[in-house]
C-alpha cells in the first residue's frame, strides 16, 4: 500500500535511523536525502538499488520498516519506470545482438556474393576472349585457331627478351584494334613474328587440306567396294560398243586408243583442226566413268581437262608455285593440283585411272611446262616415284595417273621433241562422222581391270620381233636410232594388242599391232628431207609390202606426196 509522506514519516520515527537523540537538523536532514534517492530512484541502476537497500538494513533493525521501505521501493512508480527501462534495455541488447549476429552472417553473405560477383566478372571477361577470339578468326587464316595461338607463344618463347616485349606490345594492340575496330585491323608486325604467324597459318592450311584430302580418299575407297568388276573380252566390249556411238571409228581403233593410255604415260591425239580430238578424251574419260564422282570442297571427279596455253615454259605454269611471302602454294591451276594432292593421298591404294588432258598442249613447249612429269614416262612397273611441284615435300605419283594430249600443226604451235616423242604414243585419229553430244557415264572402269586386259606380260617369242628389228635396224642406218626405251614399249604393246585386237583381211591381230606401234612410235620421228631419204623410204614401204603393215605404208606414201608442198621436206605431223 502506497502510503502518504507525512504517514511515512511517523513510520520511520522510531528507527534509531531517525529518532533518538538526534539534532532535528540531522533527522531533517537524512529524511531530505532519503527523499531525495527517492525522488532519483530511476536514475539508478540495480547495483545502486542494492546499495540503498543495503545502507538501510545497516541503519534499521525493524522488520516492518524494512519491509515497508522495500515494498515502498519495488512498488514505486519510478521503480516500475526503471524496471521498464530496464527491460527495454535489455531488449535493445538483445536486439542488438541478434543485428550483430545478423550482420555477421551479412557480412559473410556480401563476402560469398562478392565472390560470385567476382566469379561473374571473370566469366564475361572469358565469354568477351570467346568474341574477340571469333573477331580475330574472321580475319583471315593467320588467328584461327588455339593451336595457332600455341604455335606462335612457343616461337616468342624461343626469341630474346626484345621479341618477347614486343610480342606482349602486339598482342594487346591486335586485341584492342580489333576489339574497339572490328572491320579495320591495321597493325604492323615485327618481321621475325609476321613470319612465324604466316609459317603457323600455312601449317594451319596444310591440315585443313589434308583433312579434304583424306575425306576425297575415303569416298573413292568406299566407291571401288562397290563397283561392278568388268575385265577381258566383256571390257573390250564394252568399251567399243560406248565409243561407236559418239564416234565411227573401227574396233581396232578404238582398242588401240585404250591399250596406249593404259600402257603409256602420255597419249597424244593429233589430227586436224575439227577432227574431234578434245571431244574424244571427253568420251574417253566418260567411258571409263571418270567424271562420276562428283566431290564438295574439291571435285572428286578423274578426269581433269586443262586449256594450255600460248608462253608457258615452267610448272608454275602448269600447275602453281611456292610463295615464299605467303608461306602457301599459289595454284595456277587448282583442279591439277588438288588431283596431284588427292594422289599423293591415295598413293598404293588408287582404285581408279586418273586422266588429265592437255588442250592444244603444243601452244607452248610441252618439254618445258612439263618438264617435271617427263621422268615418269620412263618408269618400271611397280616402282615408286615422286616429283617436286615446289612444296617442301615430294609427292607420290601412283601408276594410275595418265596424261592425254591433243595438239595441232601449224605456224602457231611448237614441234614435239625427240625427248618427248620417245616418251609418248602418238595417234593420228582417223577420219569418222561425229555425234557432238556429250555422252554420260555409265560404268566405272577400276585400274586394275585395265591392266589386266590391256597389260600382257610374256616371254613368248612373237612372229613379229624380227620385222621389228629390221626396221628399227633401218632407222638407225638414216641417223635415227631407235632406244631400248621405244623397243621394249613397242614389245609390250603387241604382246598385249595381238589379245584384244580382230585380224582383217588375213592379216593376224599380231601383225595388226605391229603395225600400230611402228606408226605411232617410229613414224613421229621421221622429219627430213625426201631428196635426202628417198632411199629410206623406198626400202620401209617394201617391209610394209611384205608385211602387210598397210596403215604404216598408207603413212609412208602419203608423206612423199606432201614433200612437194612442204618444201621438199617429210613430216608425219604436219
Amino acid at each position: 500500500i502506497r502510503k502518504k509522506p507525512e504517514e511515512f514519516i511517523l513510520l520511520f520515527n522510531r528507527s534509531p535511523f531517525l529518532s533518538g537523540n538526534l539534532p532535528e537538523e540531522i533527522k531533517s536532514s537524512r529524511l531530505a536525502r532519503i527523499h531525495r534517492l527517492f525522488e532519483n530512484i530511476q536514475k539508478y541502476t540495480n547495483e545502486q538499488r542494492q546499495i540503498a537497500m543495503t545502507f538501510i538494513n545497516a541503519y534499521s533493525t525493524d522488520t516492518q520498516v524494512h519491509e515497508a521501505l522495500s515494498r515502498m521501493v519495488i512498488e514505486s512508480p519510478e521503480y516500475k519506470e526503471l524496471q521498464k527501462e530496464l527491460e527495454k534495455k535489455s531488449k535493445a541488447v538483445q536486439n542488438a545482438k541478434s543485428e550483430a549476429q545478423i550482420a555477421t552472417e551479412t557480412a559473410k553473405a556480401l563476402k560469398i556474393s562478392e565472390k560470385n560477383g567476382e566469379v561473374e566478372v571473370l566469366e564475361k571477361k572469358i565469354e568477351k576472349l570467346k568474341e574477340q577470339h571469333k573477331v580475330l578468326s574472321s580475319y583471315g587464316d593467320i588467328l584461327k585457331d588455339i593451336e595457332y595461338q600455341e604455335r606462335i607463344k612457343a616461337y616468342l618463347q624461343e626469341e630474346n627478351a626484345r621479341l618477347q616485349h614486343k610480342n606482349v606490345e602486339i598482342k594487346g594492340k591486335i586485341k584492342n584494334t580489333i576489339t574497339e575496330q572490328a572491320n579495320e585491323v591495321n597493325i604492323a608486325f615485327d618481321p621475325y613474328v609476321s613470319n612465324a604467324m604466316l609459317e603457323a597459318a600455312s601449317e594451319w592450311h596444310k591440315k585443313q587440306e589434308n583433312e579434304i584430302y583424306t575425306k576425297a580418299v575415303d569416298f573413292v575407297m568406299d566407291k571401288s567396294k562397290s563397283c561392278e568388276r568388268i575385265e577381258g573380252k566383256e571390257l573390250c566390249d564394252y568399251l567399243v560398243g560406248y565409243v561407236k556411238r559418239y564416234r565411227n571409228y573401227g574396233v581396232n581403233d578404238i582398242l588401240n586408243m585404250y591399250i596406249c593410255i593404259t600402257q603409256g604415260f602420255l597419249t597424244v591425239f593429233a589430227g586436224l583442226p575439227g577432227t574431234g580430238k578434245t571431244s574424244v578424251c571427253n568420251i574417253i574419260g566418260n567411258s571409263m566413268g571418270l567424271t562420276d564422282f562428283g566431290g564438295t570442297e574439291v571435285s572428286y571427279d578423274r578426269f581433269v581437262p586443262i586449256s594450255v596455253e600460248k608462253g608457258w615454259s615452267s610448272k608454275k605454269d602448269l600447275i602453281g608455285y611456292y610463295n615464299p611471302l605467303t608461306k602457301k602454294y599459289d595454284k595456277t591451276n587448282r583442279r591439277l593440283y588438288d588431283s596431284l594432292m588427292i594422289l599423293n593421298e591415295e598413293r598404293e591404294k588408287s582404285k581408279f585411272p586418273y586422266v588429265v588432258l592437255l588442250d592444244e598442249a603444243n601452244l607452248s613447249p610441252m618439254e618445258y611446262y612439263w618438264a617435271d612429269f617427263m621422268q615418269l614416262a620412263d618408269r618400271s612397273e611397280g616402282s615408286d616415284e615422286y616429283i617436286n611441284i615446289g612444296l617442301e615435300n615430294d609427292i607420290y605419283i601412283p601408276d594410275t595417273l595418265r596424261f592425254v594430249a591433243t595438239i595441232n600443226n601449224d605456224q602457231t604451235t611448237e614441234t614435239l621433241s625427240p625427248r618427248l616423242l620417245d616418251r609418248a604414243w602418238i595417234i593420228k585419229l582417223p577420219d569418222s562422222s561425229i555425234n557432238e553430244k556429250i555422252p554420260a557415264p555409265e560404268k566405272t572402269i577400276l585400274w586394275e581391270d585395265l591392266k589386266k586386259t590391256f597389260t600382257v606380260r610374256t616371254n613368248e617369242n612373237m612372229y613379229t620381233m624380227p620385222v621389228l628389228e629390221n626396221i628399227s635396224k633401218l632407222f638407225g642406218n638414216y641417223g635415227m636410232p631407235v632406244s631400248p626405251r621405244i623397243k621394249l614399249s613397242m614389245h609390250n604393246y603387241i604382246a598385249s594388242a595381238r589379245e584384244v585386237m580382230r585380224g582383217s583381211g588375213g592379216v593376224t591381230p599380231e601383225y595388226i599391232a605391229l603395225d600400230y606401234a611402228v606408226m605411232q612410235k617410229l613414224l613421229p620421228k621421221i622429219n627430213c628431207r625426201l631428196k635426202l631419204y628417198e632411199k629410206f623410204f623406198n626400202e620401209f614401204i617394201r617391209i610394209c609390202s611384205n608385211y602387210h603393215l598397210d596403215m604404216t605404208k598408207n603413212a609412208l606414201e602419203e608423206m612423199m606426196k606432201n614433200a612437194e608442198r612442204n618444201m621438199g621436206y617429210c613430216q608425219y605431223l604436219s
